[in-house]
This record gives structure tokens, C-alpha cells and sequence, in this order.
């Protein structure tokens, strides 16, 4: 009798003489191959691998989710399927990382609407040579126009 997938099962069995005799199966998985791999490839981690049932499960304590990581792909050549790796690890908060905060802000200006509201930060209605506006944020100079051609036909 061969064991295919882990689980349990009864197995009945008649003798010869008419007698039947019942067997419980347990089919497990060898975890101890793995126990060895996550030991010897992830020597400074905390990690305990156990069988339940058709699961894999990974519990413990990592310095950081690549380790993490890590260890769900080693498990991962074990099972039949990802699905059957079950990771209980947590990432030790003591652990430091490296961290950057930004503030960042967005503007989004649309030309169609400044051009609804008849606004054009970039020509006057008599050309470039007479801009409208010129708006600067202080860290460069405003811009200039003095050097761009002349686009309109003055009235």
C-alpha cells in the first residue's frame, strides 16, 4: 500500500478465515528534510515547520519578510500547490528598517479649463511679446518672452 496524498483513512481486512480486521492509515508528510533545509539555509531564524493534514505550516519569528518570504518558497517544493503552505511567521518588531517618510503634493492644471475662464498664463491676445502673466515660484527667475517671435497680427 502506497500513501499518494496525506490524510486518514480505515482500511478493511479479511483474513482468510472470515475475520475482518480494521487498520487506521495516517499518511503524513516527511517534514524532517525541510526541517533541515530551514534550519541550515535560515540558521538565525526562529522558524517551526509542522504537518497538518495536507498543510504545511510555517510559525515562528523572522528578522525581516524577505526572510520570510524565503522560507514560504523552500516550503513551497514540499506541497503539491502554494495554496498548501500555511505562514503563521511574524516579522520581529525589534528589528530595525530603514524608512523614509515624504510629504508629497500633486497639482494638475487643466489648459482647457484656464482657457474656459479665458485665462493664458503664456500669450496676451496681441502675442507672446506682451504676456498676461508671469508667475514665478521665487526659487527661478519668472519667465521671460523677450526672445520668441511674434505669433499674432497686431490689430
Amino acid at each position: 500500500m502506497h500513501g499518494k496524498l496525506p490524510g486518514s483513512i480505515s482500511m478493511f481486512v479479511w483474513d482468510r478465515a472470515g475475520v475482518i480486521r480494521r487498520y487506521e492509515v495516517d499518511v503524513q508528510r516527511d517534514l524532517d528534510k525541510l526541517r533541515t533545509d530551514v534550519s541550515q539555509l535560515l540558521p538565525k531564524e526562529r522558524i517551526d515547520v509542522r504537518g497538518n493534514g495536507r498543510f504545511v505550516v510555517l510559525s515562528g519569528t523572522v528578522s525581516t519578510k524577505d526572510v520570510m518570504e524565503k522560507a514560504v518558497n523552500l516550503a513551497v517544493g514540499f506541497v503539491d500547490k502554494r495554496d498548501e503552505v500555511v505562514s503563521l511567521m511574524q516579522v520581529d518588531a525589534a528589528t530595525r528598517t530603514d524608512q523614509v517618510m515624504l510629504k508629497v503634493r500633486f497639482a494638475e492644471v487643466s489648459r482647457a479649463a484656464l482657457t474656459d475662464y479665458g485665462v493664458s498664463f503664456f500669450t496676451s491676445p496681441t502675442g507672446v511679446r506682451t504676456p498676461s502673466v508671469a508667475s514665478t515660484t521665487q526659487q527661478f527667475a519668472a519667465p521671460d518672452f523677450t526672445d520668441l517671435e511674434w505669433s499674432k497680427v497686431e490689430q
